[in-house]
């Protein structure tokens, strides 16, 4: 930075900018997308523009590539009224560009291209102008920038600068895969949190700041954490938001209904309409009710900083009632054309303007913006870089508990999404390329696709036995419903056959018994290769009676030997039964690099095995343990074979 204004800013936002490179018509894959629309992008860039949307005057502290999308993202930020003195260029970085896909109205995965390194990563300290800083009326930093040097230290010197002043805002903003895993990125956030005067944050964000994930005690350690952290802002997803004062006052706003087109950036828009009741000193139930809807316009249109609405639209959505608000052209007025649908989209309450972000995806060598379910740090040169073990949590994007697609992975083909359904609950799906058993953990369901409704009975809880099931072919639209709620699972597979759409009864779910002693367990194999036809998917149940082994003796499917060993991906994800319960995993390398693991595991697990020796699955005593397998992979037969470790295998029986 170079010189101090005389009129100090509004808000001075430091952090990310990039390209987006939207698809213009939604419920189109990626791969199948003609046209794309070029946009600003960048969490603090969108918010550096919605609040200049608002009258507010506004500068970003950020850095591009020297490449022609550098210059067009400065050209882009002045013509939104954001000063864009403060971005400057690295040399031999190229600016990040995001890919965006939409189907709406809750997945929009986002395909993020920051290698070798972002420019906005390469902020230095000696470059920040802290006298701006300091008379900034709002600075505004986020999470990410503490993940990696310069940008940390550049980050909690600005802070620190701000410490006592009115309104710096911490927006916590945590994403795996800039971390290698949470304990690491807790002392970088405490600190940052010393500084701050308002936290802003959805719940794994809050549990990663905090360790608290129950909205109102996150809240309470979010005002805890710092001497001045006056206000603490959780957002709930589909609950709306939280906010709580130092002096104790509460509120919590739900979100409003909108017809979705592109959740991404609600969550900007949400900040930049935050950051401005705060300086209106609005009392704290009218800022988050504009905020709200200020989010619920952008998911309701195809960009983000263009979608940023002005101060007229929000108002018009909060007397309507809706976030629908047709986008005009402030030039002529004229209403802007918005994405055309390949399918149609739902009026649902937008859970990205309370999560401040839509779902996420990776591609391969790609980075998330908001993943929950990033499992992947670094190109497939190999497994040591996967994150091999995925707490409950951790895994969780969007409506799922866990999602984890095969671009998450690492790999081809398998996949596993968990669902959690309130009772009256429904959820809309594609299937895409990839084919899908539903199967019900607890509670009953009905799944509705192709012209065809299957009542699935259900169970209790995994541990009450068998339940019936469906299958969900690929290039089909599905819809769960449950009057009573539920946990269900989504088993998948990448495919190339389209099967027809299926019940599976429970009685005719094959069980058997594996092993003797205390290396029993009962397999149910539900869509096992030589029990349920599938193009891909093979998945089965395993339930393990506490202090028993099961996948044992340790084995391995990652290398094609006709007739002996087959290649396939595979998935656990664990239950336990009781309080207290948890059980330990092992994979050992079967190659030079290859996957290594010893986790304890607890109730929501996940653990992916992309090769190696996998087991055993040990059973605290007391606590049965269940697991279902997901697997799925190339070979020109869909067959489950296996080869037992050389060591583990005398005396087995």
């Amino acid at each position: 930075m170079a010189r101090v204004e005389t009129e100090p800013y509004d808000l001075i936002a430091l952090g990310r900018v990039g390209v987006d490179l939207y698809p213009l018509r939604t419920g189109v894959a990626l791969d199948r997308v003609e046209t794309f629309g070029r946009f600003l992008g960048g969490s603090p860039a969108n918010v550096a523009v919605a609040a200049a949307r608002l009258g507010r005057r506004t500068a970003l502290v950020s850095r591009t590539g020297a490449d022609p999308f550098g210059a067009y993202l400065r050209r882009e930020l002045t013509a939104f009224g954001v000063d864009a003195r403060w971005v400057t260029e690295v040399d031999g970085l190229p600016t990040p560009i995001t890919f965006c896909e939409m189907f709406p109205p809750d997945d929009f995965p986002l395909h993020f291209y920051r290698r070798p390194k972002a420019p906005d990563l390469e902020i230095h300290p000696h470059e920040l102008d802290l006298g701006a800083i300091r008379a900034a009326r709002v600075l505004w930093a986020t999470g990410t920038g503490l993940c990696e040097e310069p940008s940390r230290t550049a980050t909690l010197e600005a802070l620190a600068a701000r410490s006592g002043r009115e309104v710096t805002v911490l927006d916590m903003d945590w994403r795996p895969a800039f971390w290698p895993d949470p304990a690491a990125a807790r002392p970088y956030y405490a600190e940052a949190l010393r500084h701050a005067t308002v936290a802003v944050g959805n719940l794994d964000e809050c549990e990663v700041a905090t360790g608290e994930r129950e909205p109102r005690a996150a809240a309470r350690a979010l005002l805890a954490s710092g001497p001045g952290v006056r206000l603490a802002v959780v957002k709930q997803g589909p609950r709306g938001v939280l906010a709580v004062a130092a002096d104790g006052t509460s509120v919590e706003v739900p979100p409003l209904p909108v017809e979705v087109v592109n959740g991404l950036g609600a969550g900007d828009a949400f900040g930049g309409a935050l950051v401005h009741g705060l300086l209106a000193r609005w009392d704290l139930e009218r800022i988050l009710r504009h905020a709200n809807a200020a989010g619920a316009i952008v998911a309701g249109r195809l960009a983000c900083s263009p979608a940023m609405p002005y101060a007229e639209e929000i108002a018009e959505a909060l007397a309507k009632g809706t976030g629908t608000i047709p986008e005009r052209d402030p030039e002529t007025s004229r209403t802007v054309p918005v994405a055309s649908a390949a399918g149609t989209s739902r009026t649902a309450p937008v859970a990205s303007v309370a999560s401040g972000a839509g779902t996420s995806r990776t591609s391969p060598g790609a980075i998330p913006e908001r993943g929950r379910g990033s499992v992947v740090r670094s190109d497939r040169t190999g497994t040591a870089a996967r994150t091999l073990h995925l707490p409950a949590g951790t895994a969780a994007r969007g409506p799922y508990a866990v999602r984890v697609d095969p671009e998450d992975a690492g790999w081809e083909h398998a996949a596993l999404r968990i669902l959690d359904l309130p009772p009256g609950g429904t959820h809309d799906f594609g299937s895409g390329d990839a084919e899908w058993a539903v199967l019900p953990l607890s509670g009953a369901c009905t799944v509705r696709v192709d012209g065809e409704t299957f009542e699935l009975q259900g169970r209790g809880s995994v541990f009450d036995g068998v339940t019936d099931f469906a299958y969900v072919p690929r290039d089909a639209h599905a819809q769960i419903a449950s009057g009573a709620g539920g946990r269900f699972a989504l088993a998948g597979a990448k495919c190339e056959r389209r099967l027809p759409a299926r019940y599976g009864p429970a009685p005719e779910v094959p069980v058997e018994t594996r092993g003797t002693g205390n290396r029993t367990r009962r397999v149910r194999n539900f869509a096992s290769a030589d029990a349920f036809a599938c193009d891909r998917l093979i998945a089965v149940e395993v339930v393990t009676p506490g202090g028993n082994w099961s996948s044992y003796p340790p084995h391995k499917h990652d290398e094609y030997h006709p007739g002996t060993e087959s290649v396939l991906e595979e998935i656990y994800h664990y239950e336990i039964q009781g309080p207290g319960g948890y059980a330990y995993q092992r994979i050992s390398p079967s190659r030079p690099g290859g996957a290594d693991l010893l986790a304890e595991v607890r109730g929501g697990d996940t653990v992916l095995v992309p090769d190696g020796w996998h087991g055993p699955s040990i059973a605290r005593p007391g606590h049965d343990l269940y697991y279902l397998n997901v697997m799925a992979g190339p070979g020109p037969e869909r067959e489950w074979r296996i080869r037992f470790h050389p060591d583990h295998t005398e005396g087995y029986r």
